[in-house]
Parts: C-alpha cells; sequence; structure tokens
C-alpha cells in the first residue's frame, strides 16, 4: 500500500517517536532529516505496520526551499546516501540496536517522485506508541536549517513537562553524532547550542536558557531550562527571500564558479555557519594551492556534507591545546617537586635526629635540671613520669619526652631552619609553613 505525502505549507501535522528514537545517535543532513520527518507524519493511529510513502518532488521543494530542478537532480543522490544511513538505539539495560533507516526507495525520475519506506527495526519507535513518546508538530522542525537544532529540539520537546533536562556534553554530541567534531568546546557551544536556542526562539513552540555544569574547570554538563511559547506557524520556504547576509554568501559562492540556481539553493537548504566554514575553508585550500577549481570542491564539500575544521575552530582547539599543554606541564613539575620535597624532607629529618642525638649524649647536668622543671609544669607530662614524686631518668618514657625537650630547646625552629638548609644544602629557595611547601627557585650556583 502507497501513502502519498502532499506537502502542504501550514498544514498542521503530529510527528509521533519513542523516547529511544529521540535519544538515538545518528548525524542526518538537514534535507535528510525532513525526508524522514515528512515519512514520519504519514505514519497514523492504528496502523500495524509501514506503508510505501509516495512524495512529489515539486512539493518537497516547500519544504526545503530548494529549486526544484535542481533537487530533481540531486534527489537520487540524496535518497543514496540515505539509504545508508545508520541509526543507534541504546536501551535502558544497555543494549545497542543498529540498523538503517529505510529499508528501500524508488526514484520515478521520469514522474518527479520517490517512494519511500522505512526499516522494519523502525516499527516499534514510531507505530503504536503508547508509552514512552514524544510528539511534537511538523511546522516546529520543517522550518528549521540545522540538524543539530532539529535533534536539540525534540531532546528538550521529550522534558517538557518536567521544565528541564541536565545533558553530559559528551552524550549530547554522542546523540548528535558529532564525537569528533567541534573538539573545542566554546566552539560547540557556539555552533550548536547556541545556534539552537536562536532557531528554536525563532521557529518552535518551546525555546529555552541553559547553564554549564562544571567538573573542575571542564564543562561536563549543560542544564537545559524550557520555556513554552507562542507557536509560530510553518512558513512557505518557496517565497523565501534571502537577506543582505545571505545574498552575500550566494555573490562569493557564484565567484568561484558556482552557479546562481546552485548558490541560491545551497543558501537555502543549509545554516549560514555552516555555508561561512566551507567557503573560507576552499578559499582556504585556493590559496594554499592544494586545489584547482574551487567552484567543483566546495560544491563537493557542501552536498557530501563534509566537516571542515574552521580557522576559528582550528584557533580554538589549537588554544585549547596549549592550555591543556601547559597545564599538564604545571602537573608535571608540581609533581617532580614534591618528589624533590619528600627527599629534601628526609635528609633533613635524618640530619635533625643526629643533631638531637649529639645534644642527648652530651647533655650535661644542667640539661636535665631544666628538663625536670619543665616537666614538674607541664602536667601531661608530669603525670607520664612522675611517681611518687621522683622520676626516673632511665625509663623509655623519660627519654623519649627529654629527647623532645632538648630538640625544642637547642634547635632552631623546624620550618624555618629547613628552608635555610634546603637554599644552603641542595640549592633550592623553598616558601611555605607546617609541611606545606613549594618550591619557587634555584639557585645558578651551589658556591
Amino acid at each position: 500500500m502507497t501513502n502519498e505525502i502532499v506537502a502542504i505549507p501550514g498544514n498542521r501535522k503530529l510527528i509521533v517517536k519513542s523516547n529511544y528514537l529521540v535519544n538515538a545517535e545518528y548525524n542526518l543532513s538537514p534535507i535528510e532529516m525532513k525526508i524522514i520527518y515528512l515519512m514520519a507524519m504519514q505514519v497514523k493511529k492504528g496502523d500495524e505496520d509501514f506503508k510505501t510513502y509516495r512524495m512529489r518532488i515539486r512539493d518537497f521543494q516547500d519544504i526545503v526551499g530548494v529549486d526544484s530542478d535542481a533537487l530533481y537532480v540531486r534527489m537520487e543522490e540524496i535518497v543514496q546516501r540515505l539509504m545508508k544511513r545508520i541509526v543507534r538505539v541504546r536501551h535502558d539495560n544497555g543494549d545497542l540496536d543498529q540498523f538503517p533507516f529505510l529499508a528501500r526507495a524508488s526514484h520515478k525520475n521520469k514522474k518527479g517522485i520517490i517512494e519511500l519506506k522505512f526499516a522494519p527495526d523502525l516499527k516499534p519507535h514510531l507505530i503504536d506508541l503508547k508509552e514512552r513518546f514524544t510528539s511534537f508538530y511538523d511546522y516546529n522542525v520543517l522550518s528549521l536549517k540545522s540538524t543539530h537544532s532539529m535533534r536539540i529540539y525534540e531532546l528538550l520537546k521529550q522534558y517538557e513537562k518536567i521544565g528541564y533536562r541536565v545533558e553530559k556534553v559528551a552524550r549530547i554530541k554522542q546523540m548528535l553524532g558529532i564525537e569528533t567534531k567541534y573538539r573545542s568546546y566554546n566552539y560547540f557551544k557556539k555552533r550548536v547550542i547556541e545556534q539552537a536556542q536562536k532557531d528554536l526562539t525563532n521557529h518552535c513552540d518551546i525555546s529555552f536558557v541553559f547553564s554549564e555544569i562544571k567538573e573542575g574547570r571542564k564543562v561536563d554538563s549543560i542544564k537545559f531550562v524550557i520555556k513554552r511559547q507562542k507557536k509560530i506557524e510553518f512558513f512557505n520556504n518557496r517565497h523565501w527571500n534571502p537577506d543582505e547576509e545571505h545574498q552575500a554568501l550566494v555573490s562569493q559562492m557564484i565567484e568561484m564558479g558556482i552557479t546562481e540556481k546552485e548558490a541560491a539553493a545551497f543558501v537555502r537548504e543549509y545554516s549560514k555557519a555552516e555555508l561561512e566554514e566551507k567557503i573560507q575553508y576552499t578559499k582556504d585550500r585556493f590559496k594554499e594551492g592544494k586545489i584547482r577549481n574551487s567552484g567543483a570542491y566546495l560544491k563537493t564539500l557542501i552536498i557530501d556534507e563534509v566537516e571542515v575544521v574552521s580557522p576559528i575552530e582550528k584557533e580554538l582547539a589549537e588554544s585549547e591545546l596549549e592550555k591543556k599543554t601547559k597545564q599538564e606541564e604545571i602537573k608535571r613539575q608540581r609533581e617532580r617537586e614534591k618528589v624533590l620535597l619528600e627527599q629534601f624532607t628526609a635528609e633533613y629529618d635524618a640530619f635533625r635526629e643526629n643533631l638531637t642525638n649529639n645534644l642527648v649524649e652530651n647533655a650535661n647536668e644542667q640539661d636535665w635540671k631544666d628538663f625536670i622543671s619543665y616537666a614538674k609544669k607541664n602536667s601531661y607530662v608530669r603525670s607520664r613520669l612522675f611517681k611518687n614524686g621522683e622520676i626516673d631518668l632511665k625509663n623509655k618514657d623519660t627519654q623519649f619526652w627529654f629527647r623532645v625537650f632538648i630538640a625544642d630547646e637547642r634547635l632552631p625552629e623546624r620550618d624555618q631552619d629547613f628552608i635555610e638548609w634546603v637554599a644552603q644544602q641542595k640549592g633550592y629557595y623553598i616558601q611555605g609553613d607546617e609541611g606545606n611547601f613549594r618550591i619557587t627557585g634555584k639557585q645558578r650556583s651551589l658556591f
């Protein structure tokens, strides 16, 4: 059985997906995402299995805003790429399912029609859902240009009733299929989170504000606070007129050898930031002499959705790498200092022990009298050493407390003496007290 997908601007249709599919891991292009949405919104309550969904290419341009002639040429290529896309679904028990989105696709070239059917594995995620599902109207996502914005809309829509969602940055990137992209958090925040915030505010029935949750200095998680807003109806992309910034992108692409029709189609289909990134990357490669035909190269980057590292991301990544390298060097330096200080402390303690032994061995009668006087005045020591008013000078406890007494009385204050000893014997300057020391410098010579 075949259902025909008719694109009617402003037509409100509900899309229902299991929460497992909402949280699945995949990365589609904007046009591929919209094909899946158009298919999903044809699944009706009571359906027992997937049907074959038929879509007229001339109607599809209303959804994606791409010239129909360009779509006729590219649709076979787009569908072929979508056939290869894999979705990864993780279950609560840790199980992982992997399967394609489509079971089959047929391109009726002369009729300008494509026929698509979902893969059977998607059935529990799109058909007869009674619990753990998320639903939203088509206009919320079909107006968006960024795949990431579409996915973040779904992720937040799932938690709309709760009012907030907290996710680790690593998990967000995993769900969006961009684990290896946007290595700089700041660039990820700008290109993905802040772009989605802007898109949802302008086009969707929910918006959000977010805050960062750190572990140490690193941003570990993001808290999204979800806000409902007045519903914004779906707009017709066919009559979309580019602003000055988008027109400038069209002009740049024309100068690089892309036709005006193709450039206009790219501007409608892809986000401004993504196009700017790929235009600049192509210009840099051309300037470096690594490519000859910048137009053909840019067209390949856009159509094949090649991920490029923008100058900004590269700069941020290098900055973060430099920062990380510096932090690691500081950590290694502190470890080396710790080892050195432990070594110095052990040697100094042995040195001080020898001085104490000499003081004990050479103690005179006055030293013992001073100790006995001290012991009588210290209630704790007196209770330990005196019995019936007498003290046994040969007792082990007495010998121990005498060592403590004579070291305190005859030797210099420990911390300051340790600082001076390290400088004189080891050639290092240190600071601190009560056992907490750090190395602040080193002498050029011990002599």
